[in-house]
């Protein structure tokens, strides 16, 4: 059956702005606010023609390419008693005002999950699955669909969208804000098999370009960046095995041999720029923070410990504190200068109860801090006037199940005393993450679950609230700015497009007889207008599944039409005028 469709541009939001960062992994993020440094020129990525890993515990000796001057702490973090307890925190009198900046789209059946991010020149965004909104300094938000140009969009099709089977979510983002930035994005499955093996993309000339990112026995993405000296950008590597698997999982080879190359790999690597990353010893790094004067925090989990490491790149010395007993849920580091460091997380076991984990670096040691949190620390920021706020969940007389925004005052020792920030949000729709900005602002968004932010919101004054993308918007714009792609075999979305002034009515009346010669009506080519780089294009859409038919049908509708359209290429084209959406049941 051949369909009709007519024309409406994608939405985009309004806005003008500058923007801001926070890296993020799929678990929780945590926003670190350290000091900008200038862009630094590309470099060929540290690990050269073959990947780092992120090794195994038992399998991690890593080369002696640096030999630091090594100190190990004489005390685990210690707990300070005096803090506080973990029960409800007070409200805090003078506690800042939000209004709400944007909101998602109820988009039926599709999934967002959002991140906050930063950029080392000191630019603020939220990414909402694969779209990059700026966060201005005036309370803007600001999207432009041509920004998703060359996103790929390899395994998403606006049906398996719409209907919730496959989504973008962010893992994280750094670099410049203009050129030179890493984004890395999770691709997410309602189908059997679970989720895609992450893609990283670089920023370059107003297009994202995909890194190639496989190996003989694994693929490898940058879970986490973060800004480091001379203007250089660090990355953390993570691997997932691959290889021909059933079932079962893979198979008892495939396991050895990966671990093998595994464990010939260096996780933290130089991204951008010219110098060389420290090595930071054996074990497998869970999370690390960086800053432009050269320090790097990192977490590193051994067979049976683990500990917290200080690189301190002026003196060429590495600092280890040993943390027996301790296993943090999705552990996190922020760093904000080099005598203030926060690892934040959820403590696990049954001898902490679980809870929020937080553990401050002062400059010469760390120390563990109670938290009123009965739930993970799921970010936290720190603003220029020095407050230190974080999310976590809070027992409440008036809030049931839902997370809350503290504000840390006086971090410093003996007694931080920790105050609620209420938020005007609905019931259940609690601060998941939290970004400081330019003059004290604070970014917050709030929704069900880490994962899952509904709403952006920020404290000033009252700015215009917008629509923030959903994954069908997304896809859309994804779709029209996807370069044009070559026909082959395995197209399943098959474009026809024809020339402008094309009489519709005859070119449908010929396009339904030549389709019905080869009996592929059942196909439900349609022809349509849709949007093709920023113009609204008539063509036909052969939506099909691959298959030795593709070039013979394609050839028919040509036929059909007299030889009067323009190439064939292998690109999905969204509809110019999409129907609403129906409920979802």
């Amino acid at each position: 059956m051949l369909v009709t469709r007519r024309c409406v541009a994608l939405l985009v939001l309004a806005a003008s702005a500058s923007c801001d960062r926070t890296p993020t992994p799929a678990a929780a993020p945590a926003n670190a606010t350290a000091g900008d440094a200038a862009p630094a020129a590309d470099a060929a990525p540290e690990h050269g023609p073959t990947a780092r890993a992120n090794p195994p515990p038992a399998a991690s000796p890593q080369p002696a390419a640096v030999a630091p001057s090594v100190a190990a702490a004489a005390i685990a973090p210690r707990v300070d008693a005096a803090a506080v307890t973990k029960s409800k925190a007070p409200r805090a009198a003078d506690a800042p005002r939000f209004t709400r900046a944007a909101r998602m789209r109820d988009d039926s059946g599709s999934t967002l999950q959002t991140r906050f991010a930063r950029t080392v020149d000191g630019k603020r965004f939220v990414i909402a699955g694969a779209a990059v909104l700026s966060l201005g300094d005036d309370g803007s938000v600001g999207f432009d669909p041509e920004s998703l140009r060359g996103i790929d969009d390899v395994g998403f099709d606006l049906e398996g969208v719409s209907v919730g089977m496959v989504w973008w979510y962010a893992i994280a983002m750094g670099g410049a804000s203009a050129e030179g930035t890493f984004l890395t994005l999770g691709m997410g499955s309602g189908s059997r098999g679970g989720d895609d093996v992450p893609r990283v993309y670089k920023r370059t000339g107003g297009v994202w370009s995909r890194l190639a990112t496989r190996k003989p026995s694994f693929d490898w993405y940058y879970a986490e960046y973060g800004p480091w000296k001379d203007g250089s950008l660090l990355g953390l590597e993570r691997y997932q095995i691959r290889g021909p698997g059933s079932e079962d999982g893979p198979s008892a080879a495939q396991q050895r041999a990966f671990a093998a190359a595994v464990a010939k790999q260096k996780p933290l690597v130089v991204v951008r720029g010219a110098p060389k990353a420290p090595l930071l010893g054996s074990g497998t790094i869970e999370t690390f923070a960086s800053l432009p004067s050269g320090e790097i925090f990192a977490y590193v989990r051994h067979d049976e410990s683990n500990e917290l490491v200080v690189w301190n790149d002026a003196t060429g010395t590495l600092q280890r504190t040993p943390v027996p007993g301790m296993d943090p849920v999705a552990p996190r580091l922020l760093a904000v200068a080099p005598d203030q460091a926060w690892l934040l997380g959820e403590q696990s076991g049954e001898a902490r109860e679980g809870g929020g984990l937080l553990v401050r670096w002062d400059g010469h040691g760390w120390t563990q801090l109670a938290t009123p949190c009965n739930s993970q620390i799921t970010a936290m920021a720190v603003a220029g006037d020095g407050h230190a706020y974080l999310t976590c969940g809070v027992d409440s007389d008036v809030r049931v199940g839902s997370s809350a925004l503290l504000r840390l005052s006086d971090g410093e020792q003996p007694a931080p005393t920790f105050e609620e920030v209420p938020l005007p949000t609905e019931s259940g729709e609690g601060p998941v993450d939290v970004l400081a900005g330019a003059d004290d602002t604070l970014w917050v968004l709030t929704g069900g679950d880490p994962l899952n932010a509904n709403a952006l919101w920020r404290t000033g004054a009252a700015a215009t609230e917008v629509e923030i993308p959903s994954t069908k918007q997304t896809l859309r714009a994804v779709l029209e700015w996807a370069p044009p792609r070559p026909l082959d075999a395995t197209c399943e979305h098959p474009w026809v497009p024809l020339p402008p002034g094309t009489d519709r009515v005859a070119a449908e009346a010929a396009v339904v007889a030549a389709l019905a010669e080869l009996d592929a009506s059942s196909f439900g080519a349609e022809l349509l207008e849709a949007r093709v780089q920023g113009r609204v294009e008539l063509g036909v859409h052969l939506p099909m599944g691959g298959g030795k038919g593709v070039r013979q049908r394609v050839a028919a509708i040509g036929k059909a039409l007299a030889g009067k359209v323009g190439e064939a290429t292998c690109n999905e084209r969204p509809p110019a005028q999409e129907p609403p959406d129906e409920p979802v049941p």
